[in-house]
């Protein structure tokens, strides 16, 4: 066995005992999980984006008509992890349907496939079809398409958790707790991977870099990043789904006077309720107890304070935290901990910069 049959195998077998174990992990914190069902239909799915590899492993010739027969699971799967991804970022989420086009298109076209007969399906047992474009026309379309709608699922997630970070301060006041790690990255490797696919298949149907086995090693690289995709998500995490409408937040306009009283009440909720000493607080929390819209109260403190939801809060926890230290013996460090501020450090040199604020009448941004 050679040295490229031996990785091969390997990463065949690590892949699936990875699922395995995700699975296994899904089973013990999906409750914790915005999105669960769509994780278990993804996780459910990922066995066939490698059914042809263990076909091919097990040399199962009688199974040769499966060949070819699952490609259009990828794009599936991404759909399903966007959806995940969605609500944990999205108070509301939106359902559009135009989500399963590229899925549609590709389950039309994978249909094509029955032209293929059975015995010329056998010889890819052998090594992947390269070349005569016109002959295995639905095997280089199906596996193209295929690799675009990936690209486009992978770059819908990516953007989803960028905005998210985007405008986490204007929901919620502690941002270190509600950022998903990782994610991104993840996202971003899956970006990378599809372009790999779409010039993998174009390079095999054209000639111009011929890959004995690019069917496999198409395969195994999807199986990859989606499974790094699912283990983020079969991960729990704090998040804050946005209950902000971007598109009111972005164009930033509303009457004054619903912007004052707004703003009127929100000042004195915080102060009746000492929402600022609650850590963890977020703009859907806070707009319970004010029975306010979110997004009118992020628009009027960008408008009427030049301020995010966050540096808002800050500047009472800050008032807070220079009134104790004035009037008591309590340490700076016992109350950078009380109010969630990482060290005594950070606190004194955050309450210099409030006091020389004040002092100059400029609005920390």
């Amino acid at each position: 066995m050679t040295s490229l049959s031996l990785i091969y195998t390997y990463s065949l077998m690590a892949s699936s005992a990875f699922w395995g174990v995700l699975v296994i992990k899904f089973w013990a914190t999906h409750e914790k999980l915005p999105g669960r069902n769509w994780i278990l239909i993804a996780l459910l799915l990922w066995p066939f984006l490698i059914l042809d590899e263990w076909l091919k492993y097990t040399e199962s010739f009688g199974m040769a008509w499966a060949l070819g027969a699952s490609d259009f699971v990828a794009p599936v799967l991404l759909a399903c992890c966007y959806r995940a991804t969605k609500l944990l970022v999205v108070d509301k989420p939106t359902y559009r349907r135009r989500l399963w086009a590229p899925v549609l298109a590709i389950a039309l076209l994978q249909s094509t496939l029955v032209f293929i007969p059975v015995a010329l399906r056998q010889t890819w047992f052998d090594g992947s079809p390269t070349g005569a474009p016109l002959t295995w026309w639905p095997v280089y379309s199906v596996n193209l398409l295929a690799g675009f709608s990936v690209l486009l699922y992978s770059i819908l997630i990516a953007e989803l958790i960028q905005h998210y970070h985007r405008y986490l301060a204007e929901q919620v006041v502690d941002t270190a707790q509600y950022r998903i790690r990782r994610m991104a990255g993840v996202a971003g490797t899956t970006v990378g991977m599809s372009f790999v696919s779409i010039l993998l298949v174009t390079a095999a149907a054209f000639g111009f870099f011929p890959v004995a086995f690019w069917q496999s090693l198409l395969h195994m690289l999807m199986a990859l990043v989606t499974l790094l995709l699912l283990a983020g998500l079969t991960t729990p995490r704090k998040t804050s789904p946005s209950p902000l409408d971007y598109e009111r937040l972005e164009a930033c306009s509303a009457q004054q006077q619903e912007m004052r009283e707004t703003l009127q009440r929100a000042e004195q909720v915080i102060i009746d309720k000492k929402l600022y000493k609650k850590l963890g607080l977020t703009l859907k929390q806070f707009c319970v107890y004010a029975e306010t819209d979110p997004t009118l109260l992020a628009i009027s403190l960008r408008l009427l304070r030049q301020k995010t939801f966050r540096v808002w809060v800050f500047s009472y926890r800050l008032e807070y935290a220079k009134n104790i230290l004035l009037r008591t013996d309590t340490s700076i460090s016992a109350v950078s901990k009380r109010l969630g501020i990482p060290s005594g450090t950070v606190l004194s040199d955050a309450l210099v910069k409030y006091a020389k604020d004040n002092q100059t009448g400029t609005k920390t941004a």
